[in-house]
């Protein structure tokens, strides 16, 4: 297995890449190391870090083996990166963000679209973003300043919007499908933005919210992680998706799977 890891703790901004619990390679930034991904085809690594006094990012890309391809520097705080199979790389980057604030609450984020160190587009007041499974689509959250509510947006590699689902402000993606959820329910969309499924948690109490979902990458199988702060209780809901039609599998609470 190979993994990357920014060093939080190093003064050279530095990240590491380990295979097999080896470490194959360290590289060093600038001030500090905030976030590094790699390629699902296991090709490229993309970092970012950041120096405080100047306000300023470096984005750098390498190939799985350490050689660096290129860098370039942006202004703001690099909340988040990804990496496609053609080594394209997407920044979330703010201007008012740091360690303790996040784009979601600084609302001055700002994505970014970067092909061998050039940005070849960019859009402003989204959180969150990273690339589908195929590296042909960016899927971003942006909180709706007219209604209050966060959207799912879904663009192609050249920027041009394609679709958008309201009232959504998390999602996971297959090759197939996109997973998208609110508050209260969890919606399971195509690629193309249909709607095939809505899953309604309708029993959630005021001190219950969803908190995460994950599916699986060929899209048949997916999971929503549903917290009950009050009574400290996480509940699991796995789901398969058949044609599309979905079928709850299991629930199981978290203090039973510990028994």
């Amino acid at each position: 297995a190979t993994i990357v890891v920014p060093d939080y703790f190093s003064l050279k901004g530095q990240f590491i890449l380990l295979r097999d619990g080896v470490v194959v390679w360290v590289k060093s930034g600038i001030g500090v190391a905030v976030a590094i991904a790699i390629s699902p085809n296991n090709e490229y690594v993309v970092s970012a870090s950041y120096d405080k006094d100047k306000g300023k990012a470096r984005i750098t890309l390498y190939t799985i083996n350490g050689v660096e391809l290129w860098n370039t520097i942006v202004k703001g705080y690099p909340f988040h990166v990804d990496v496609s199979d053609n080594g394209e790389v997407l920044l979330v980057n703010d201007l008012v963000a740091d360690l303790f604030v996040t784009p979601f609450l600084s609302g001055a984020s700002k994505i970014f679209f970067i092909v061998k160190g050039r940005v070849l587009w960019d859009k402003d007041y989204y959180p969150y973003a990273e690339f589908t499974r195929n590296g042909d689509r960016v899927i971003a959250v942006r909180k709706e300043l007219e209604f209050g509510d966060w959207s799912v947006y879904v663009f192609d590699r050249g920027g041009k919007f394609l679709w958008n689902y309201r009232g959504a402000s998390h999602f996971a993606v297959s090759d197939n499908y996109y997973v998208l959820r609110g508050d209260k329910g969890v919606v399971l969309v195509s690629t193309k933005g249909e709607v095939l499924q809505r899953i309604w948690f309708s029993e959630l109490k005021e001190d219950t919210r969803i908190v995460d979902v994950k599916i699986s990458p060929n899209g048949r199988y997916f999971t929503v992680e549903v917290i009950d702060s009050k009574e400290g209780i996480c509940r699991f809901y796995f789901y398969e998706n058949r044609d599309p039609l979905i079928r709850s599998i299991k629930e199981r609470l978290l203090k039973e799977i510990d028994e």
